[in-house]
């Protein structure tokens, strides 16, 4: 077994591997203390330094002082900010999304919704990278995806170049521990250190989860002035001693939780270590009552480890490998030698799982030793991230049989050509040599062979092998389909927005074929919808075009169709336009995530028409009671303010009161008809509910189609001249509180964020409605439309299938694609040849692998597609081609599930105890019995495991398992000595192993 690689093939430098990557000009060394503020002093690292003068001195990232910073941003803010075009901006996504990680790269953190916008085409301000930090420091608990992004630096200069802003996050291409790059975020999380003389000091200490145990512990006894080589370090959750943590392993695979307790255990005076009570696995067992039930017990989460528990579980049911192991039978076949293996560690840590699980007097064990282990033999399934149950069972198939191989020294054996030797010559024979290398239960059971054949497309040469195989991987109907959850809502706000799946072929589909889809659904014509998209990611809202593709469409985005105005019957000369309608409140720098599409008439011809329409699509949205109160209680105002300016115009001169009197009649003359205003007024903005500057209050009210009455608050007889008040991004006072009308509902702002005083004669574009007082307009039915919808997902077009047809597809001859040529010796050169698989042999135990998951380029895509697979009687004997071999008759007896998606979801289990012959669901620690065995068969079924009928035997009742567990573990210790012998010698006897 290969040693895991730190983070960089070197020495650990415990001073800089666990230290933040500072982001000022000042170093320091890194001590674990806190500051006065609260952070911790960190040093500075290369990462964060200019690699020359010349890179200092275009450095244009903001410093990390905030007062210079928000100066910066403001300075920014008062010119418009540029912009890169399409193509530049195209190409820096593009070099994002390609660029393969190589040791020693730098890549840059950049907050997630700035790129998003900027990825997405939205205009953007200059980066503002400061809420990813606290002081000089990232903040602990960010993610990748969620918080930020990464670019590569070339990318990030060039960002700064025509942006500017910061500060400057600056981090490293390493080698991890499973020997793939990745970039070294340095992400850290907070724990609580306590030494074993002084339980009362606490410290805490950051820790990242990359560093070695060893890195992380040298850190904390130079805090508390502790030699290393003096100091266990324990998991202290709950301050109890969980676990001890090994030098070797690093933090990634412990089971850390932010801010537990960790314990330094200091050496005792005479040179020995504190007594340590056992503590393993068993922890946190809970005792069954009543009698025994052998295998009849759950496992313990310990973090995203369902995955391992549905595969551990499965494995478990498997009688023959499991008898082995209650048995002893494995302490003989131990291989402590194995280069490849892990000292006989994992099948000595799985043994004693097993025999937890099969003791029958518990509910649930906690397999935390047997994760360690299994972490050492495959160190990608370090840490606590979900994984494949799938690829954990192939590992730990695998690792198995390392540890239990019987061959001590692998010989060195040429393989043969085909030369048209007969089938069962040549398969006889690679088996034979495969064998000679491999010996254990595993081969014995799990494995078998299949014949592959290769044909070359240009000179006809053919290549047979007999390759073994573990199990079986199927591929699913590849053909799917995009089901689109589409939200509805209607033109009569009055009507709840509603919710549809729509199912298409996105690469081949366009926007009209949602909108006809939708049609039906909701029997409205296409011509009076709309087909509009909603990204989370960068607040953007877009109006899709019915000829546009549907491939584009990310799976979170929201898909809304609007019912729209297309044409009025009773005036045919009425062509209406459609305005997206953005909502903000008042003091708020976001915008309500609730946008909406807004029909507009050609006979909107003022601002106060426009807002007419505005209020008659949010009628429901109003708070009635509110505003009348308001509009009821300015009118008062209003009428003694009128009071008052008429007292004062009575002592005038008479040649002001006559053309006052003139103004009077012409103003009432207006009045008369205060719905009709002339198309070339537009000097007053008609802004919520204010009507024409000559329009009197004795006019009477301003009145909506929905009945609403709005005073006429004149804005000449008021003194506002709101055209005098601008609109733009840094000024959020629209109107001075001390001048503005309250009776404001919203106000319209254009296109370019200022206040909308007129109607353009082209097109509106885009508004904004700035909301004055939140509690006039909810705004919550909308938001609750876009956010019910659930991720769009990939659907397989064909829903049904049989396990037999994904057994055809599995030997359907096809050619090799062009990245994965085969070299042909004939021809001298890389062919794609034409190849077949066939499966020659069956073994006793048959697992199949249900290839569900796709893999894109950019994405993964889960395929739900309902396998029907027989619980009984599974005849291969049409796909076998071996005939001498036994019967291909199988029984099923467990099932790894997923359900969810790919990016997430949950693993069970479903197996037949063979001591009770009952089929039961395991979902972690929680086992319940099931009573329809054909209740297994489900969509989420991933991994299916059947046993050769010619294999079984009667069913082990559970007192000769607990009778077998009490003998064998008085004889365990007399078997681990007697095996130290059997590993100075090469072993040619096969495994026996009791059928059960």
């Amino acid at each position: 077994m290969t040693e895991s690689p730190g983070l960089n093939n070197t020495a650990t430098d415990s001073t800089s591997v666990g230290s933040f990557e500072c982001i000022s000009s000042s170093s320091s060394s890194f001590s674990g203390k806190t500051t006065a503020e609260g952070q911790f002093d960190s040093p500075m690292t290369d990462a964060a330094q200019p690699s020359s003068e010349q890179d200092n001195s275009n450095n244009t990232t903001t410093p990390i002082n905030e007062d210079n910073e928000n100066n910066n941003n403001k300075d920014n803010e008062q010119q418009p900010q540029q912009q890169l075009a399409k193509e530049e901006r195209d190409v820096l996504v593009e070099t994002q999304k390609t660029t393969q990680l190589e040791e020693g790269q730098k890549w840059a953190i950049l907050d997630n919704g700035w790129w998003a916008k900027f990825a997405e085409g939205e205009p953007v301000g200059p980066i503002d990278n400061s809420l990813l930090l606290i002081g000089n420091n990232i903040k602990p608990g960010l993610s990748e995806g969620n918080h930020f992004t990464t670019v590569p630096d070339t990318v990030w200069k060039k960002l700064v170049q025509v942006y500017g802003g910061g500060p400057e996050i600056m981090r490293s291409v390493v080698k991890n521990y499973t020997n793939r790059y990745q970039i070294d975020l340095k992400i850290p999380f907070m724990l609580q250190f306590m030494k074993s003389s002084s339980l009362q000091t606490i410290v805490q200490i950051p820790a990242y989860k990359h560093e070695t145990i060893s890195s992380l512990k040298e850190r904390a006894c130079k805090e508390f002035q502790l030699k290393p080589e003096d100091v266990r370090i324990w998991d202290y959750y709950n301050q109890n001693k969980y676990s001890e943590l090994k030098d070797r392993e690093y933090v990634s695979n412990s089971n850390f939780i932010e801010n537990q307790h960790v314990l330094l255990e200091e050496r005792l005076a005479d040179g020995s270590w504190p007594a340590v009570k056992q503590n393993n696995h068993q922890q946190f067992q809970n005792t069954r009552t009543g009698s025994a039930r052998p295998g009849i017990t759950g496992l313990n989460n310990l973090g995203n480890t369902c995955f391992m528990n549905s595969a551990l579980q499965c494995l478990s049911n498997t009688p023959p490998l499991t008898n082995y192991f209650l048995n002893n039978t494995y302490v003989q076949d131990l291989n402590k030698t194995n280069p490849l293996g892990c000292n006989g560690d994992l099948a000595t840590d799985y043994a004693s799982l097993i025999k937890d699980i099969w003791a029958g007097t518990l509910n649930s064990v906690a397999p935390r030793d047997f994760k360690s282990q299994i972490e050492r033999f495959a160190p990608q399934f370090a840490g606590y991230h979900q994984h494949d149950s799938q690829e954990l069972l192939a590992f730990l198939l695998d690792g198995l049989h390392e540890d239990l191989n019987k061959v001590l020294k692998k010989p060195f054996i040429e393989g043969k050509d085909y030369d048209g030797r007969p089938d069962d010559v040549i398969a006889k024979e690679q088996w034979q040599m495969h064998k000679a290398r491999n010996d254990s239960i595993i081969i014995d059971w799990f494995q078998a062979q299949l014949k592959s054949k290769l044909v070359c497309p240009v000179c006809s040469k053919i290549s047979i092998t007999f390759d073994p195989f573990m199990y079986l991987s199927l591929p699913l109907p590849s053909q799917t389909q995009k089901q689109f959850n589409v939200v509805f809502i209607n033109k009569d706000s009055k009507i709840k927005a509603t919710t549809h799946e729509v199912c298409l072929i996105a690469q081949t589909s366009t926007g009209k074929d949602i909108l006809e889809k939708i049609s039906e659904q909701v029997s409205i014509p296409t011509k009076n919808l709309v087909l509009c998209t909603f990204s989370h990611m960068s607040s953007s809202f877009k109006i899709v075009d019915p000829k546009q593709g549907l491939d584009n469409i990310n799976n979170r985005d929201s898909v809304i169709v609007y019912e729209v105005e297309t044409d009025d019957e009773q005036n045919p000369l009425v062509v209406y336009q459609q305005v997206v309608v953005n909502m903000k409140q008042q003091d708020s720098y976001y915008s309500s995530r609730s946008p909406f599409i807004l029909s507009v008439p050609s006979t909107v011809k003022t601002t106060g028409d426009l807002y007419k329409v505005i209020l008659d699509r949010l009628d429901a949205y109003l708070n009635r009671a509110q505003i009348d109160e308001i509009f009821n209680s300015h009118s008062v105002e209003q009428e003694e303010e009128e009071e008052q300016e008429d007292n004062e115009n009575d002592g005038e001169k008479p040649e002001k009161q006559e053309h006052d009197s003139e103004k009077a009649v012409e103003t009432n003359a207006s009045a008369s008809n205060a719905d009709s205003v002339s198309e070339d007024d537009t000097t007053t903005p008609m802004i919520g509910p204010l009507a024409p500057s000559h329009m009197s209050s004795g006019s009477g009210y301003f009145h909506s189609s929905n009945g609403y009455n709005h005073s006429s608050y004149a804005s000449s007889r008021s003194g506002m001249d709101y055209n005098s008040y601008g609109y733009n991004s840094n000024n959020r006072n629209v109107i001075p509180a001390d001048k503005k009308d309250p009776r404001f509902v919203f106000q319209i702002l254009d296109s370019t964020k200022n206040l909308m005083t007129s109607i353009p004669t082209t097109k509106i574009g885009e508004i904004t409605l700035i909301l004055d007082n939140g509690n006039m307009i909810d705004t919550d039915p909308l938001n609750q439309a876009f956010s019910r919808t659930h991720p769009h997902r990939e659907v397989p077009v064909e829903r049904e299938v049989s396990l037999k047809r994904c057994i055809e597809l599995f030997i359907t001859e096809e050619q090799l694609g062009p990245d994965d040529p085969w070299y042909c010796s004939t021809c001298k050169e890389h062919q794609r040849a034409f190849k077949k698989f066939d499966i020659w042999s069956a073994p006793p135990i048959l697992v199949v692998h249900l290839k569900r998951f796709s893999y894109k380029k950019y994405n993964r895509e889960k395929l739900d597609t309902l396998v029907k697979f027989p619980i009984e009687d599974l005849d291969l004997s049409e796909f076998v081609l071996d005939k001498s071999s036994p019967k291909p008759v199988y029984d099923l007896f467990a099932v790894s599930n997923h359900y969810g998606s790919m990016g997430g979801g949950h693993y069970t289990a479903y197996a037949k105890n063979h001591t009770e012959n009952k089929w039961f669901k395991f979902d972690d620690s929680h086992v319940s019995e099931v009573h329809d065995p054909n209740n297994v068969e489900t969509e989420a079924a991933y991994v299916l495991f059947y046993r050769r009928r010619d294999t079984a035997a009667p069913a082990t009742t559970a007192e000769d398992v607990t009778m077998d567990l009490k003998v064998n573990s008085e004889s365990s210790l007399e078997n681990d000595d007697s095996n130290n012998n059997l590993n100075n010698t090469t072993t040619t006897t096969t495994t026996t192993t009791t059928n059960i």
